[in-house]
């Protein structure tokens, strides 16, 4: 049995189980392309905020992206997220111009 969660839902739970981890607008965006890998995929996607929270990293910025992983394979923040993709690694741009990565 599953039980829709709405974005505001999303974001309220992940942001008060994980409330320094990420800021608001990144948990949206992060549901928004959850929901799209859901319909993607064309099934159903389980809840589970802990495996969220161990399944995607949030960067400030590249730096600190670099600092985490040993990968710089590009020389600026829109190359590495594109050599990011195409090694196939999954990663959102917020709107904030700081990205969240699926842990690799």
């Amino acid at each position: 049995m599953y039980t829709n969660i709405t974005s505001y839902d999303f974001v309220r739970e992940m942001g008060e189980r994980f409330p320094n981890y990420m800021p608001r607008g990144a948990y949206f965006e992060l549901y928004q392309n959850l929901m799209d890998l859901e319909e993607e995929l064309g099934g159903r996607t389980e809840f589970d905020p802990v495996a969220i929270h161990s399944e995607w990293n949030y960067f400030d910025d590249i730096e600190e992206f670099f600092n985490e992983y040993d990968y710089k394979y590009g020389h600026d923040f829109l190359e590495v997220v594109e050599n990011l993709r195409i090694d196939g690694i999954d990663v959102i741009l917020t709107h904030s111009g700081t990205f969240i990565a699926r842990a690799f």
